[in-house]
């Protein structure tokens, strides 16, 4: 390995030797607690010492100046406000040198634009394609003097300029009347696992469909038509809730209704129940 560091390699070694202490703070902290796993204590110990081992091999390689050098760079207190600042340094500086303007049209008619690096770029449209529950927000920005979140479910729209003019839009469903059960209908979806979207499904059968399956982890959710439909914000269309976030009644309304019309009487629940009561055994009367 080389005697002497490059810019990059400098700031990873600082990097490796600032995880090393603050790893070192969280196993004193955890130390001090009770009723903590010692198989947790052991682990985070075993991986400080793997990082001081690692480091030391590095820094056997290096010059004395080199060294020197290192260890001054490494005294300066590195706070998370600093780690966060020389993060948002990168990333400003990545913009800067291979940065493209980006332009978002959301549901609500507004248009952000940013500057993003490439690679971040050509991530950001994936997501947008396709989003998940890992990658919900994208960034929040100052627009007209107001903070605002962007959330990749609001995207409706997106202008890459750079990057072969890359233009993005969200395909509206064309909404058809029809009584066909093989029709299309929207249903918002929301699962345990922190899933939520909307989609078009099939109905499956008249009254439309009472369960589907959540695209991220494949569990079953129910329909909870007692619920009043969810309007997408995209195009306003509302959407039946698909959820098995809580106890939802499988069967629909319309069932409930016919099961208590057929239901027995109350007073003919009486009149079994006294006739029962009234009952004598032959053999005793017999006697």
């Amino acid at each position: 390995m080389n005697q002497y560091l490059s810019r990059d390699e400098k700031e990873n070694l600082v990097r490796l030797m600032t995880l090393r202490v603050q790893l070192e703070k969280v196993i004193e902290l955890y130390s001090s607690l009770k009723n903590v796993d010692k198989k947790f204590l052991s682990e985070l110990r075993h991986a400080r010492t793997r990082l001081e081992k690692s480091a030391d091999i590095r820094l056997g390689y290096l010059d004395e100046q080199a060294k020197e050098n290192l260890m001054v760079s490494i005294s300066k207190p590195a706070t998370p406000e600093a780690i966060q600042a020389n993060v948002e340094d990168d990333l400003d500086l990545d913009c800067e040198n291979n940065g493209l303007p980006v332009t978002l049209l959301l549901n609500s008619g507004l248009k952000i634009v940013m500057h993003l690096p490439e690679h971040m770029t050509e991530c950001l449209i994936e997501e947008i394609k396709r989003p998940s529950r890992f990658s919900r927000s994208i960034c929040a920005k100052f627009v007209d003097d107001e903070f605002v979140a962007i959330d990749m479910q609001e995207v409706v729209g997106m202008h890459v300029s750079g990057l072969e003019d890359l233009e993005w839009a969200k395909l509206k469903p064309v909404q058809t009347q029809s009584n066909s059960t093989t029709d299309q209908e929207r249903y918002r979806i929301e699962c345990s696992c922190g899933a939520e979207y909307f989609a078009n499904m099939y109905n499956g059968f008249p009254g439309g469909r009472t369960k589907g399956r959540c695209r991220e982890c494949q569990k079953t959710v129910f329909a909870d038509l007692q619920v009043k439909e969810i309007s997408d914000p995209s195009d306003g269309v509302g959407a039946t809730l698909l959820t098995n976030r809580y106890f939802v009644n499988r069967e629909p309304q319309q069932v409930k209704e016919m099961c208590q019309e057929q239901a027995p009487s109350r007073n003919l629940q009486v009149h079994s129940k006294n006739y029962g009561r009234e009952y004598k055994d032959p053999c005793q009367l017999i006697g």
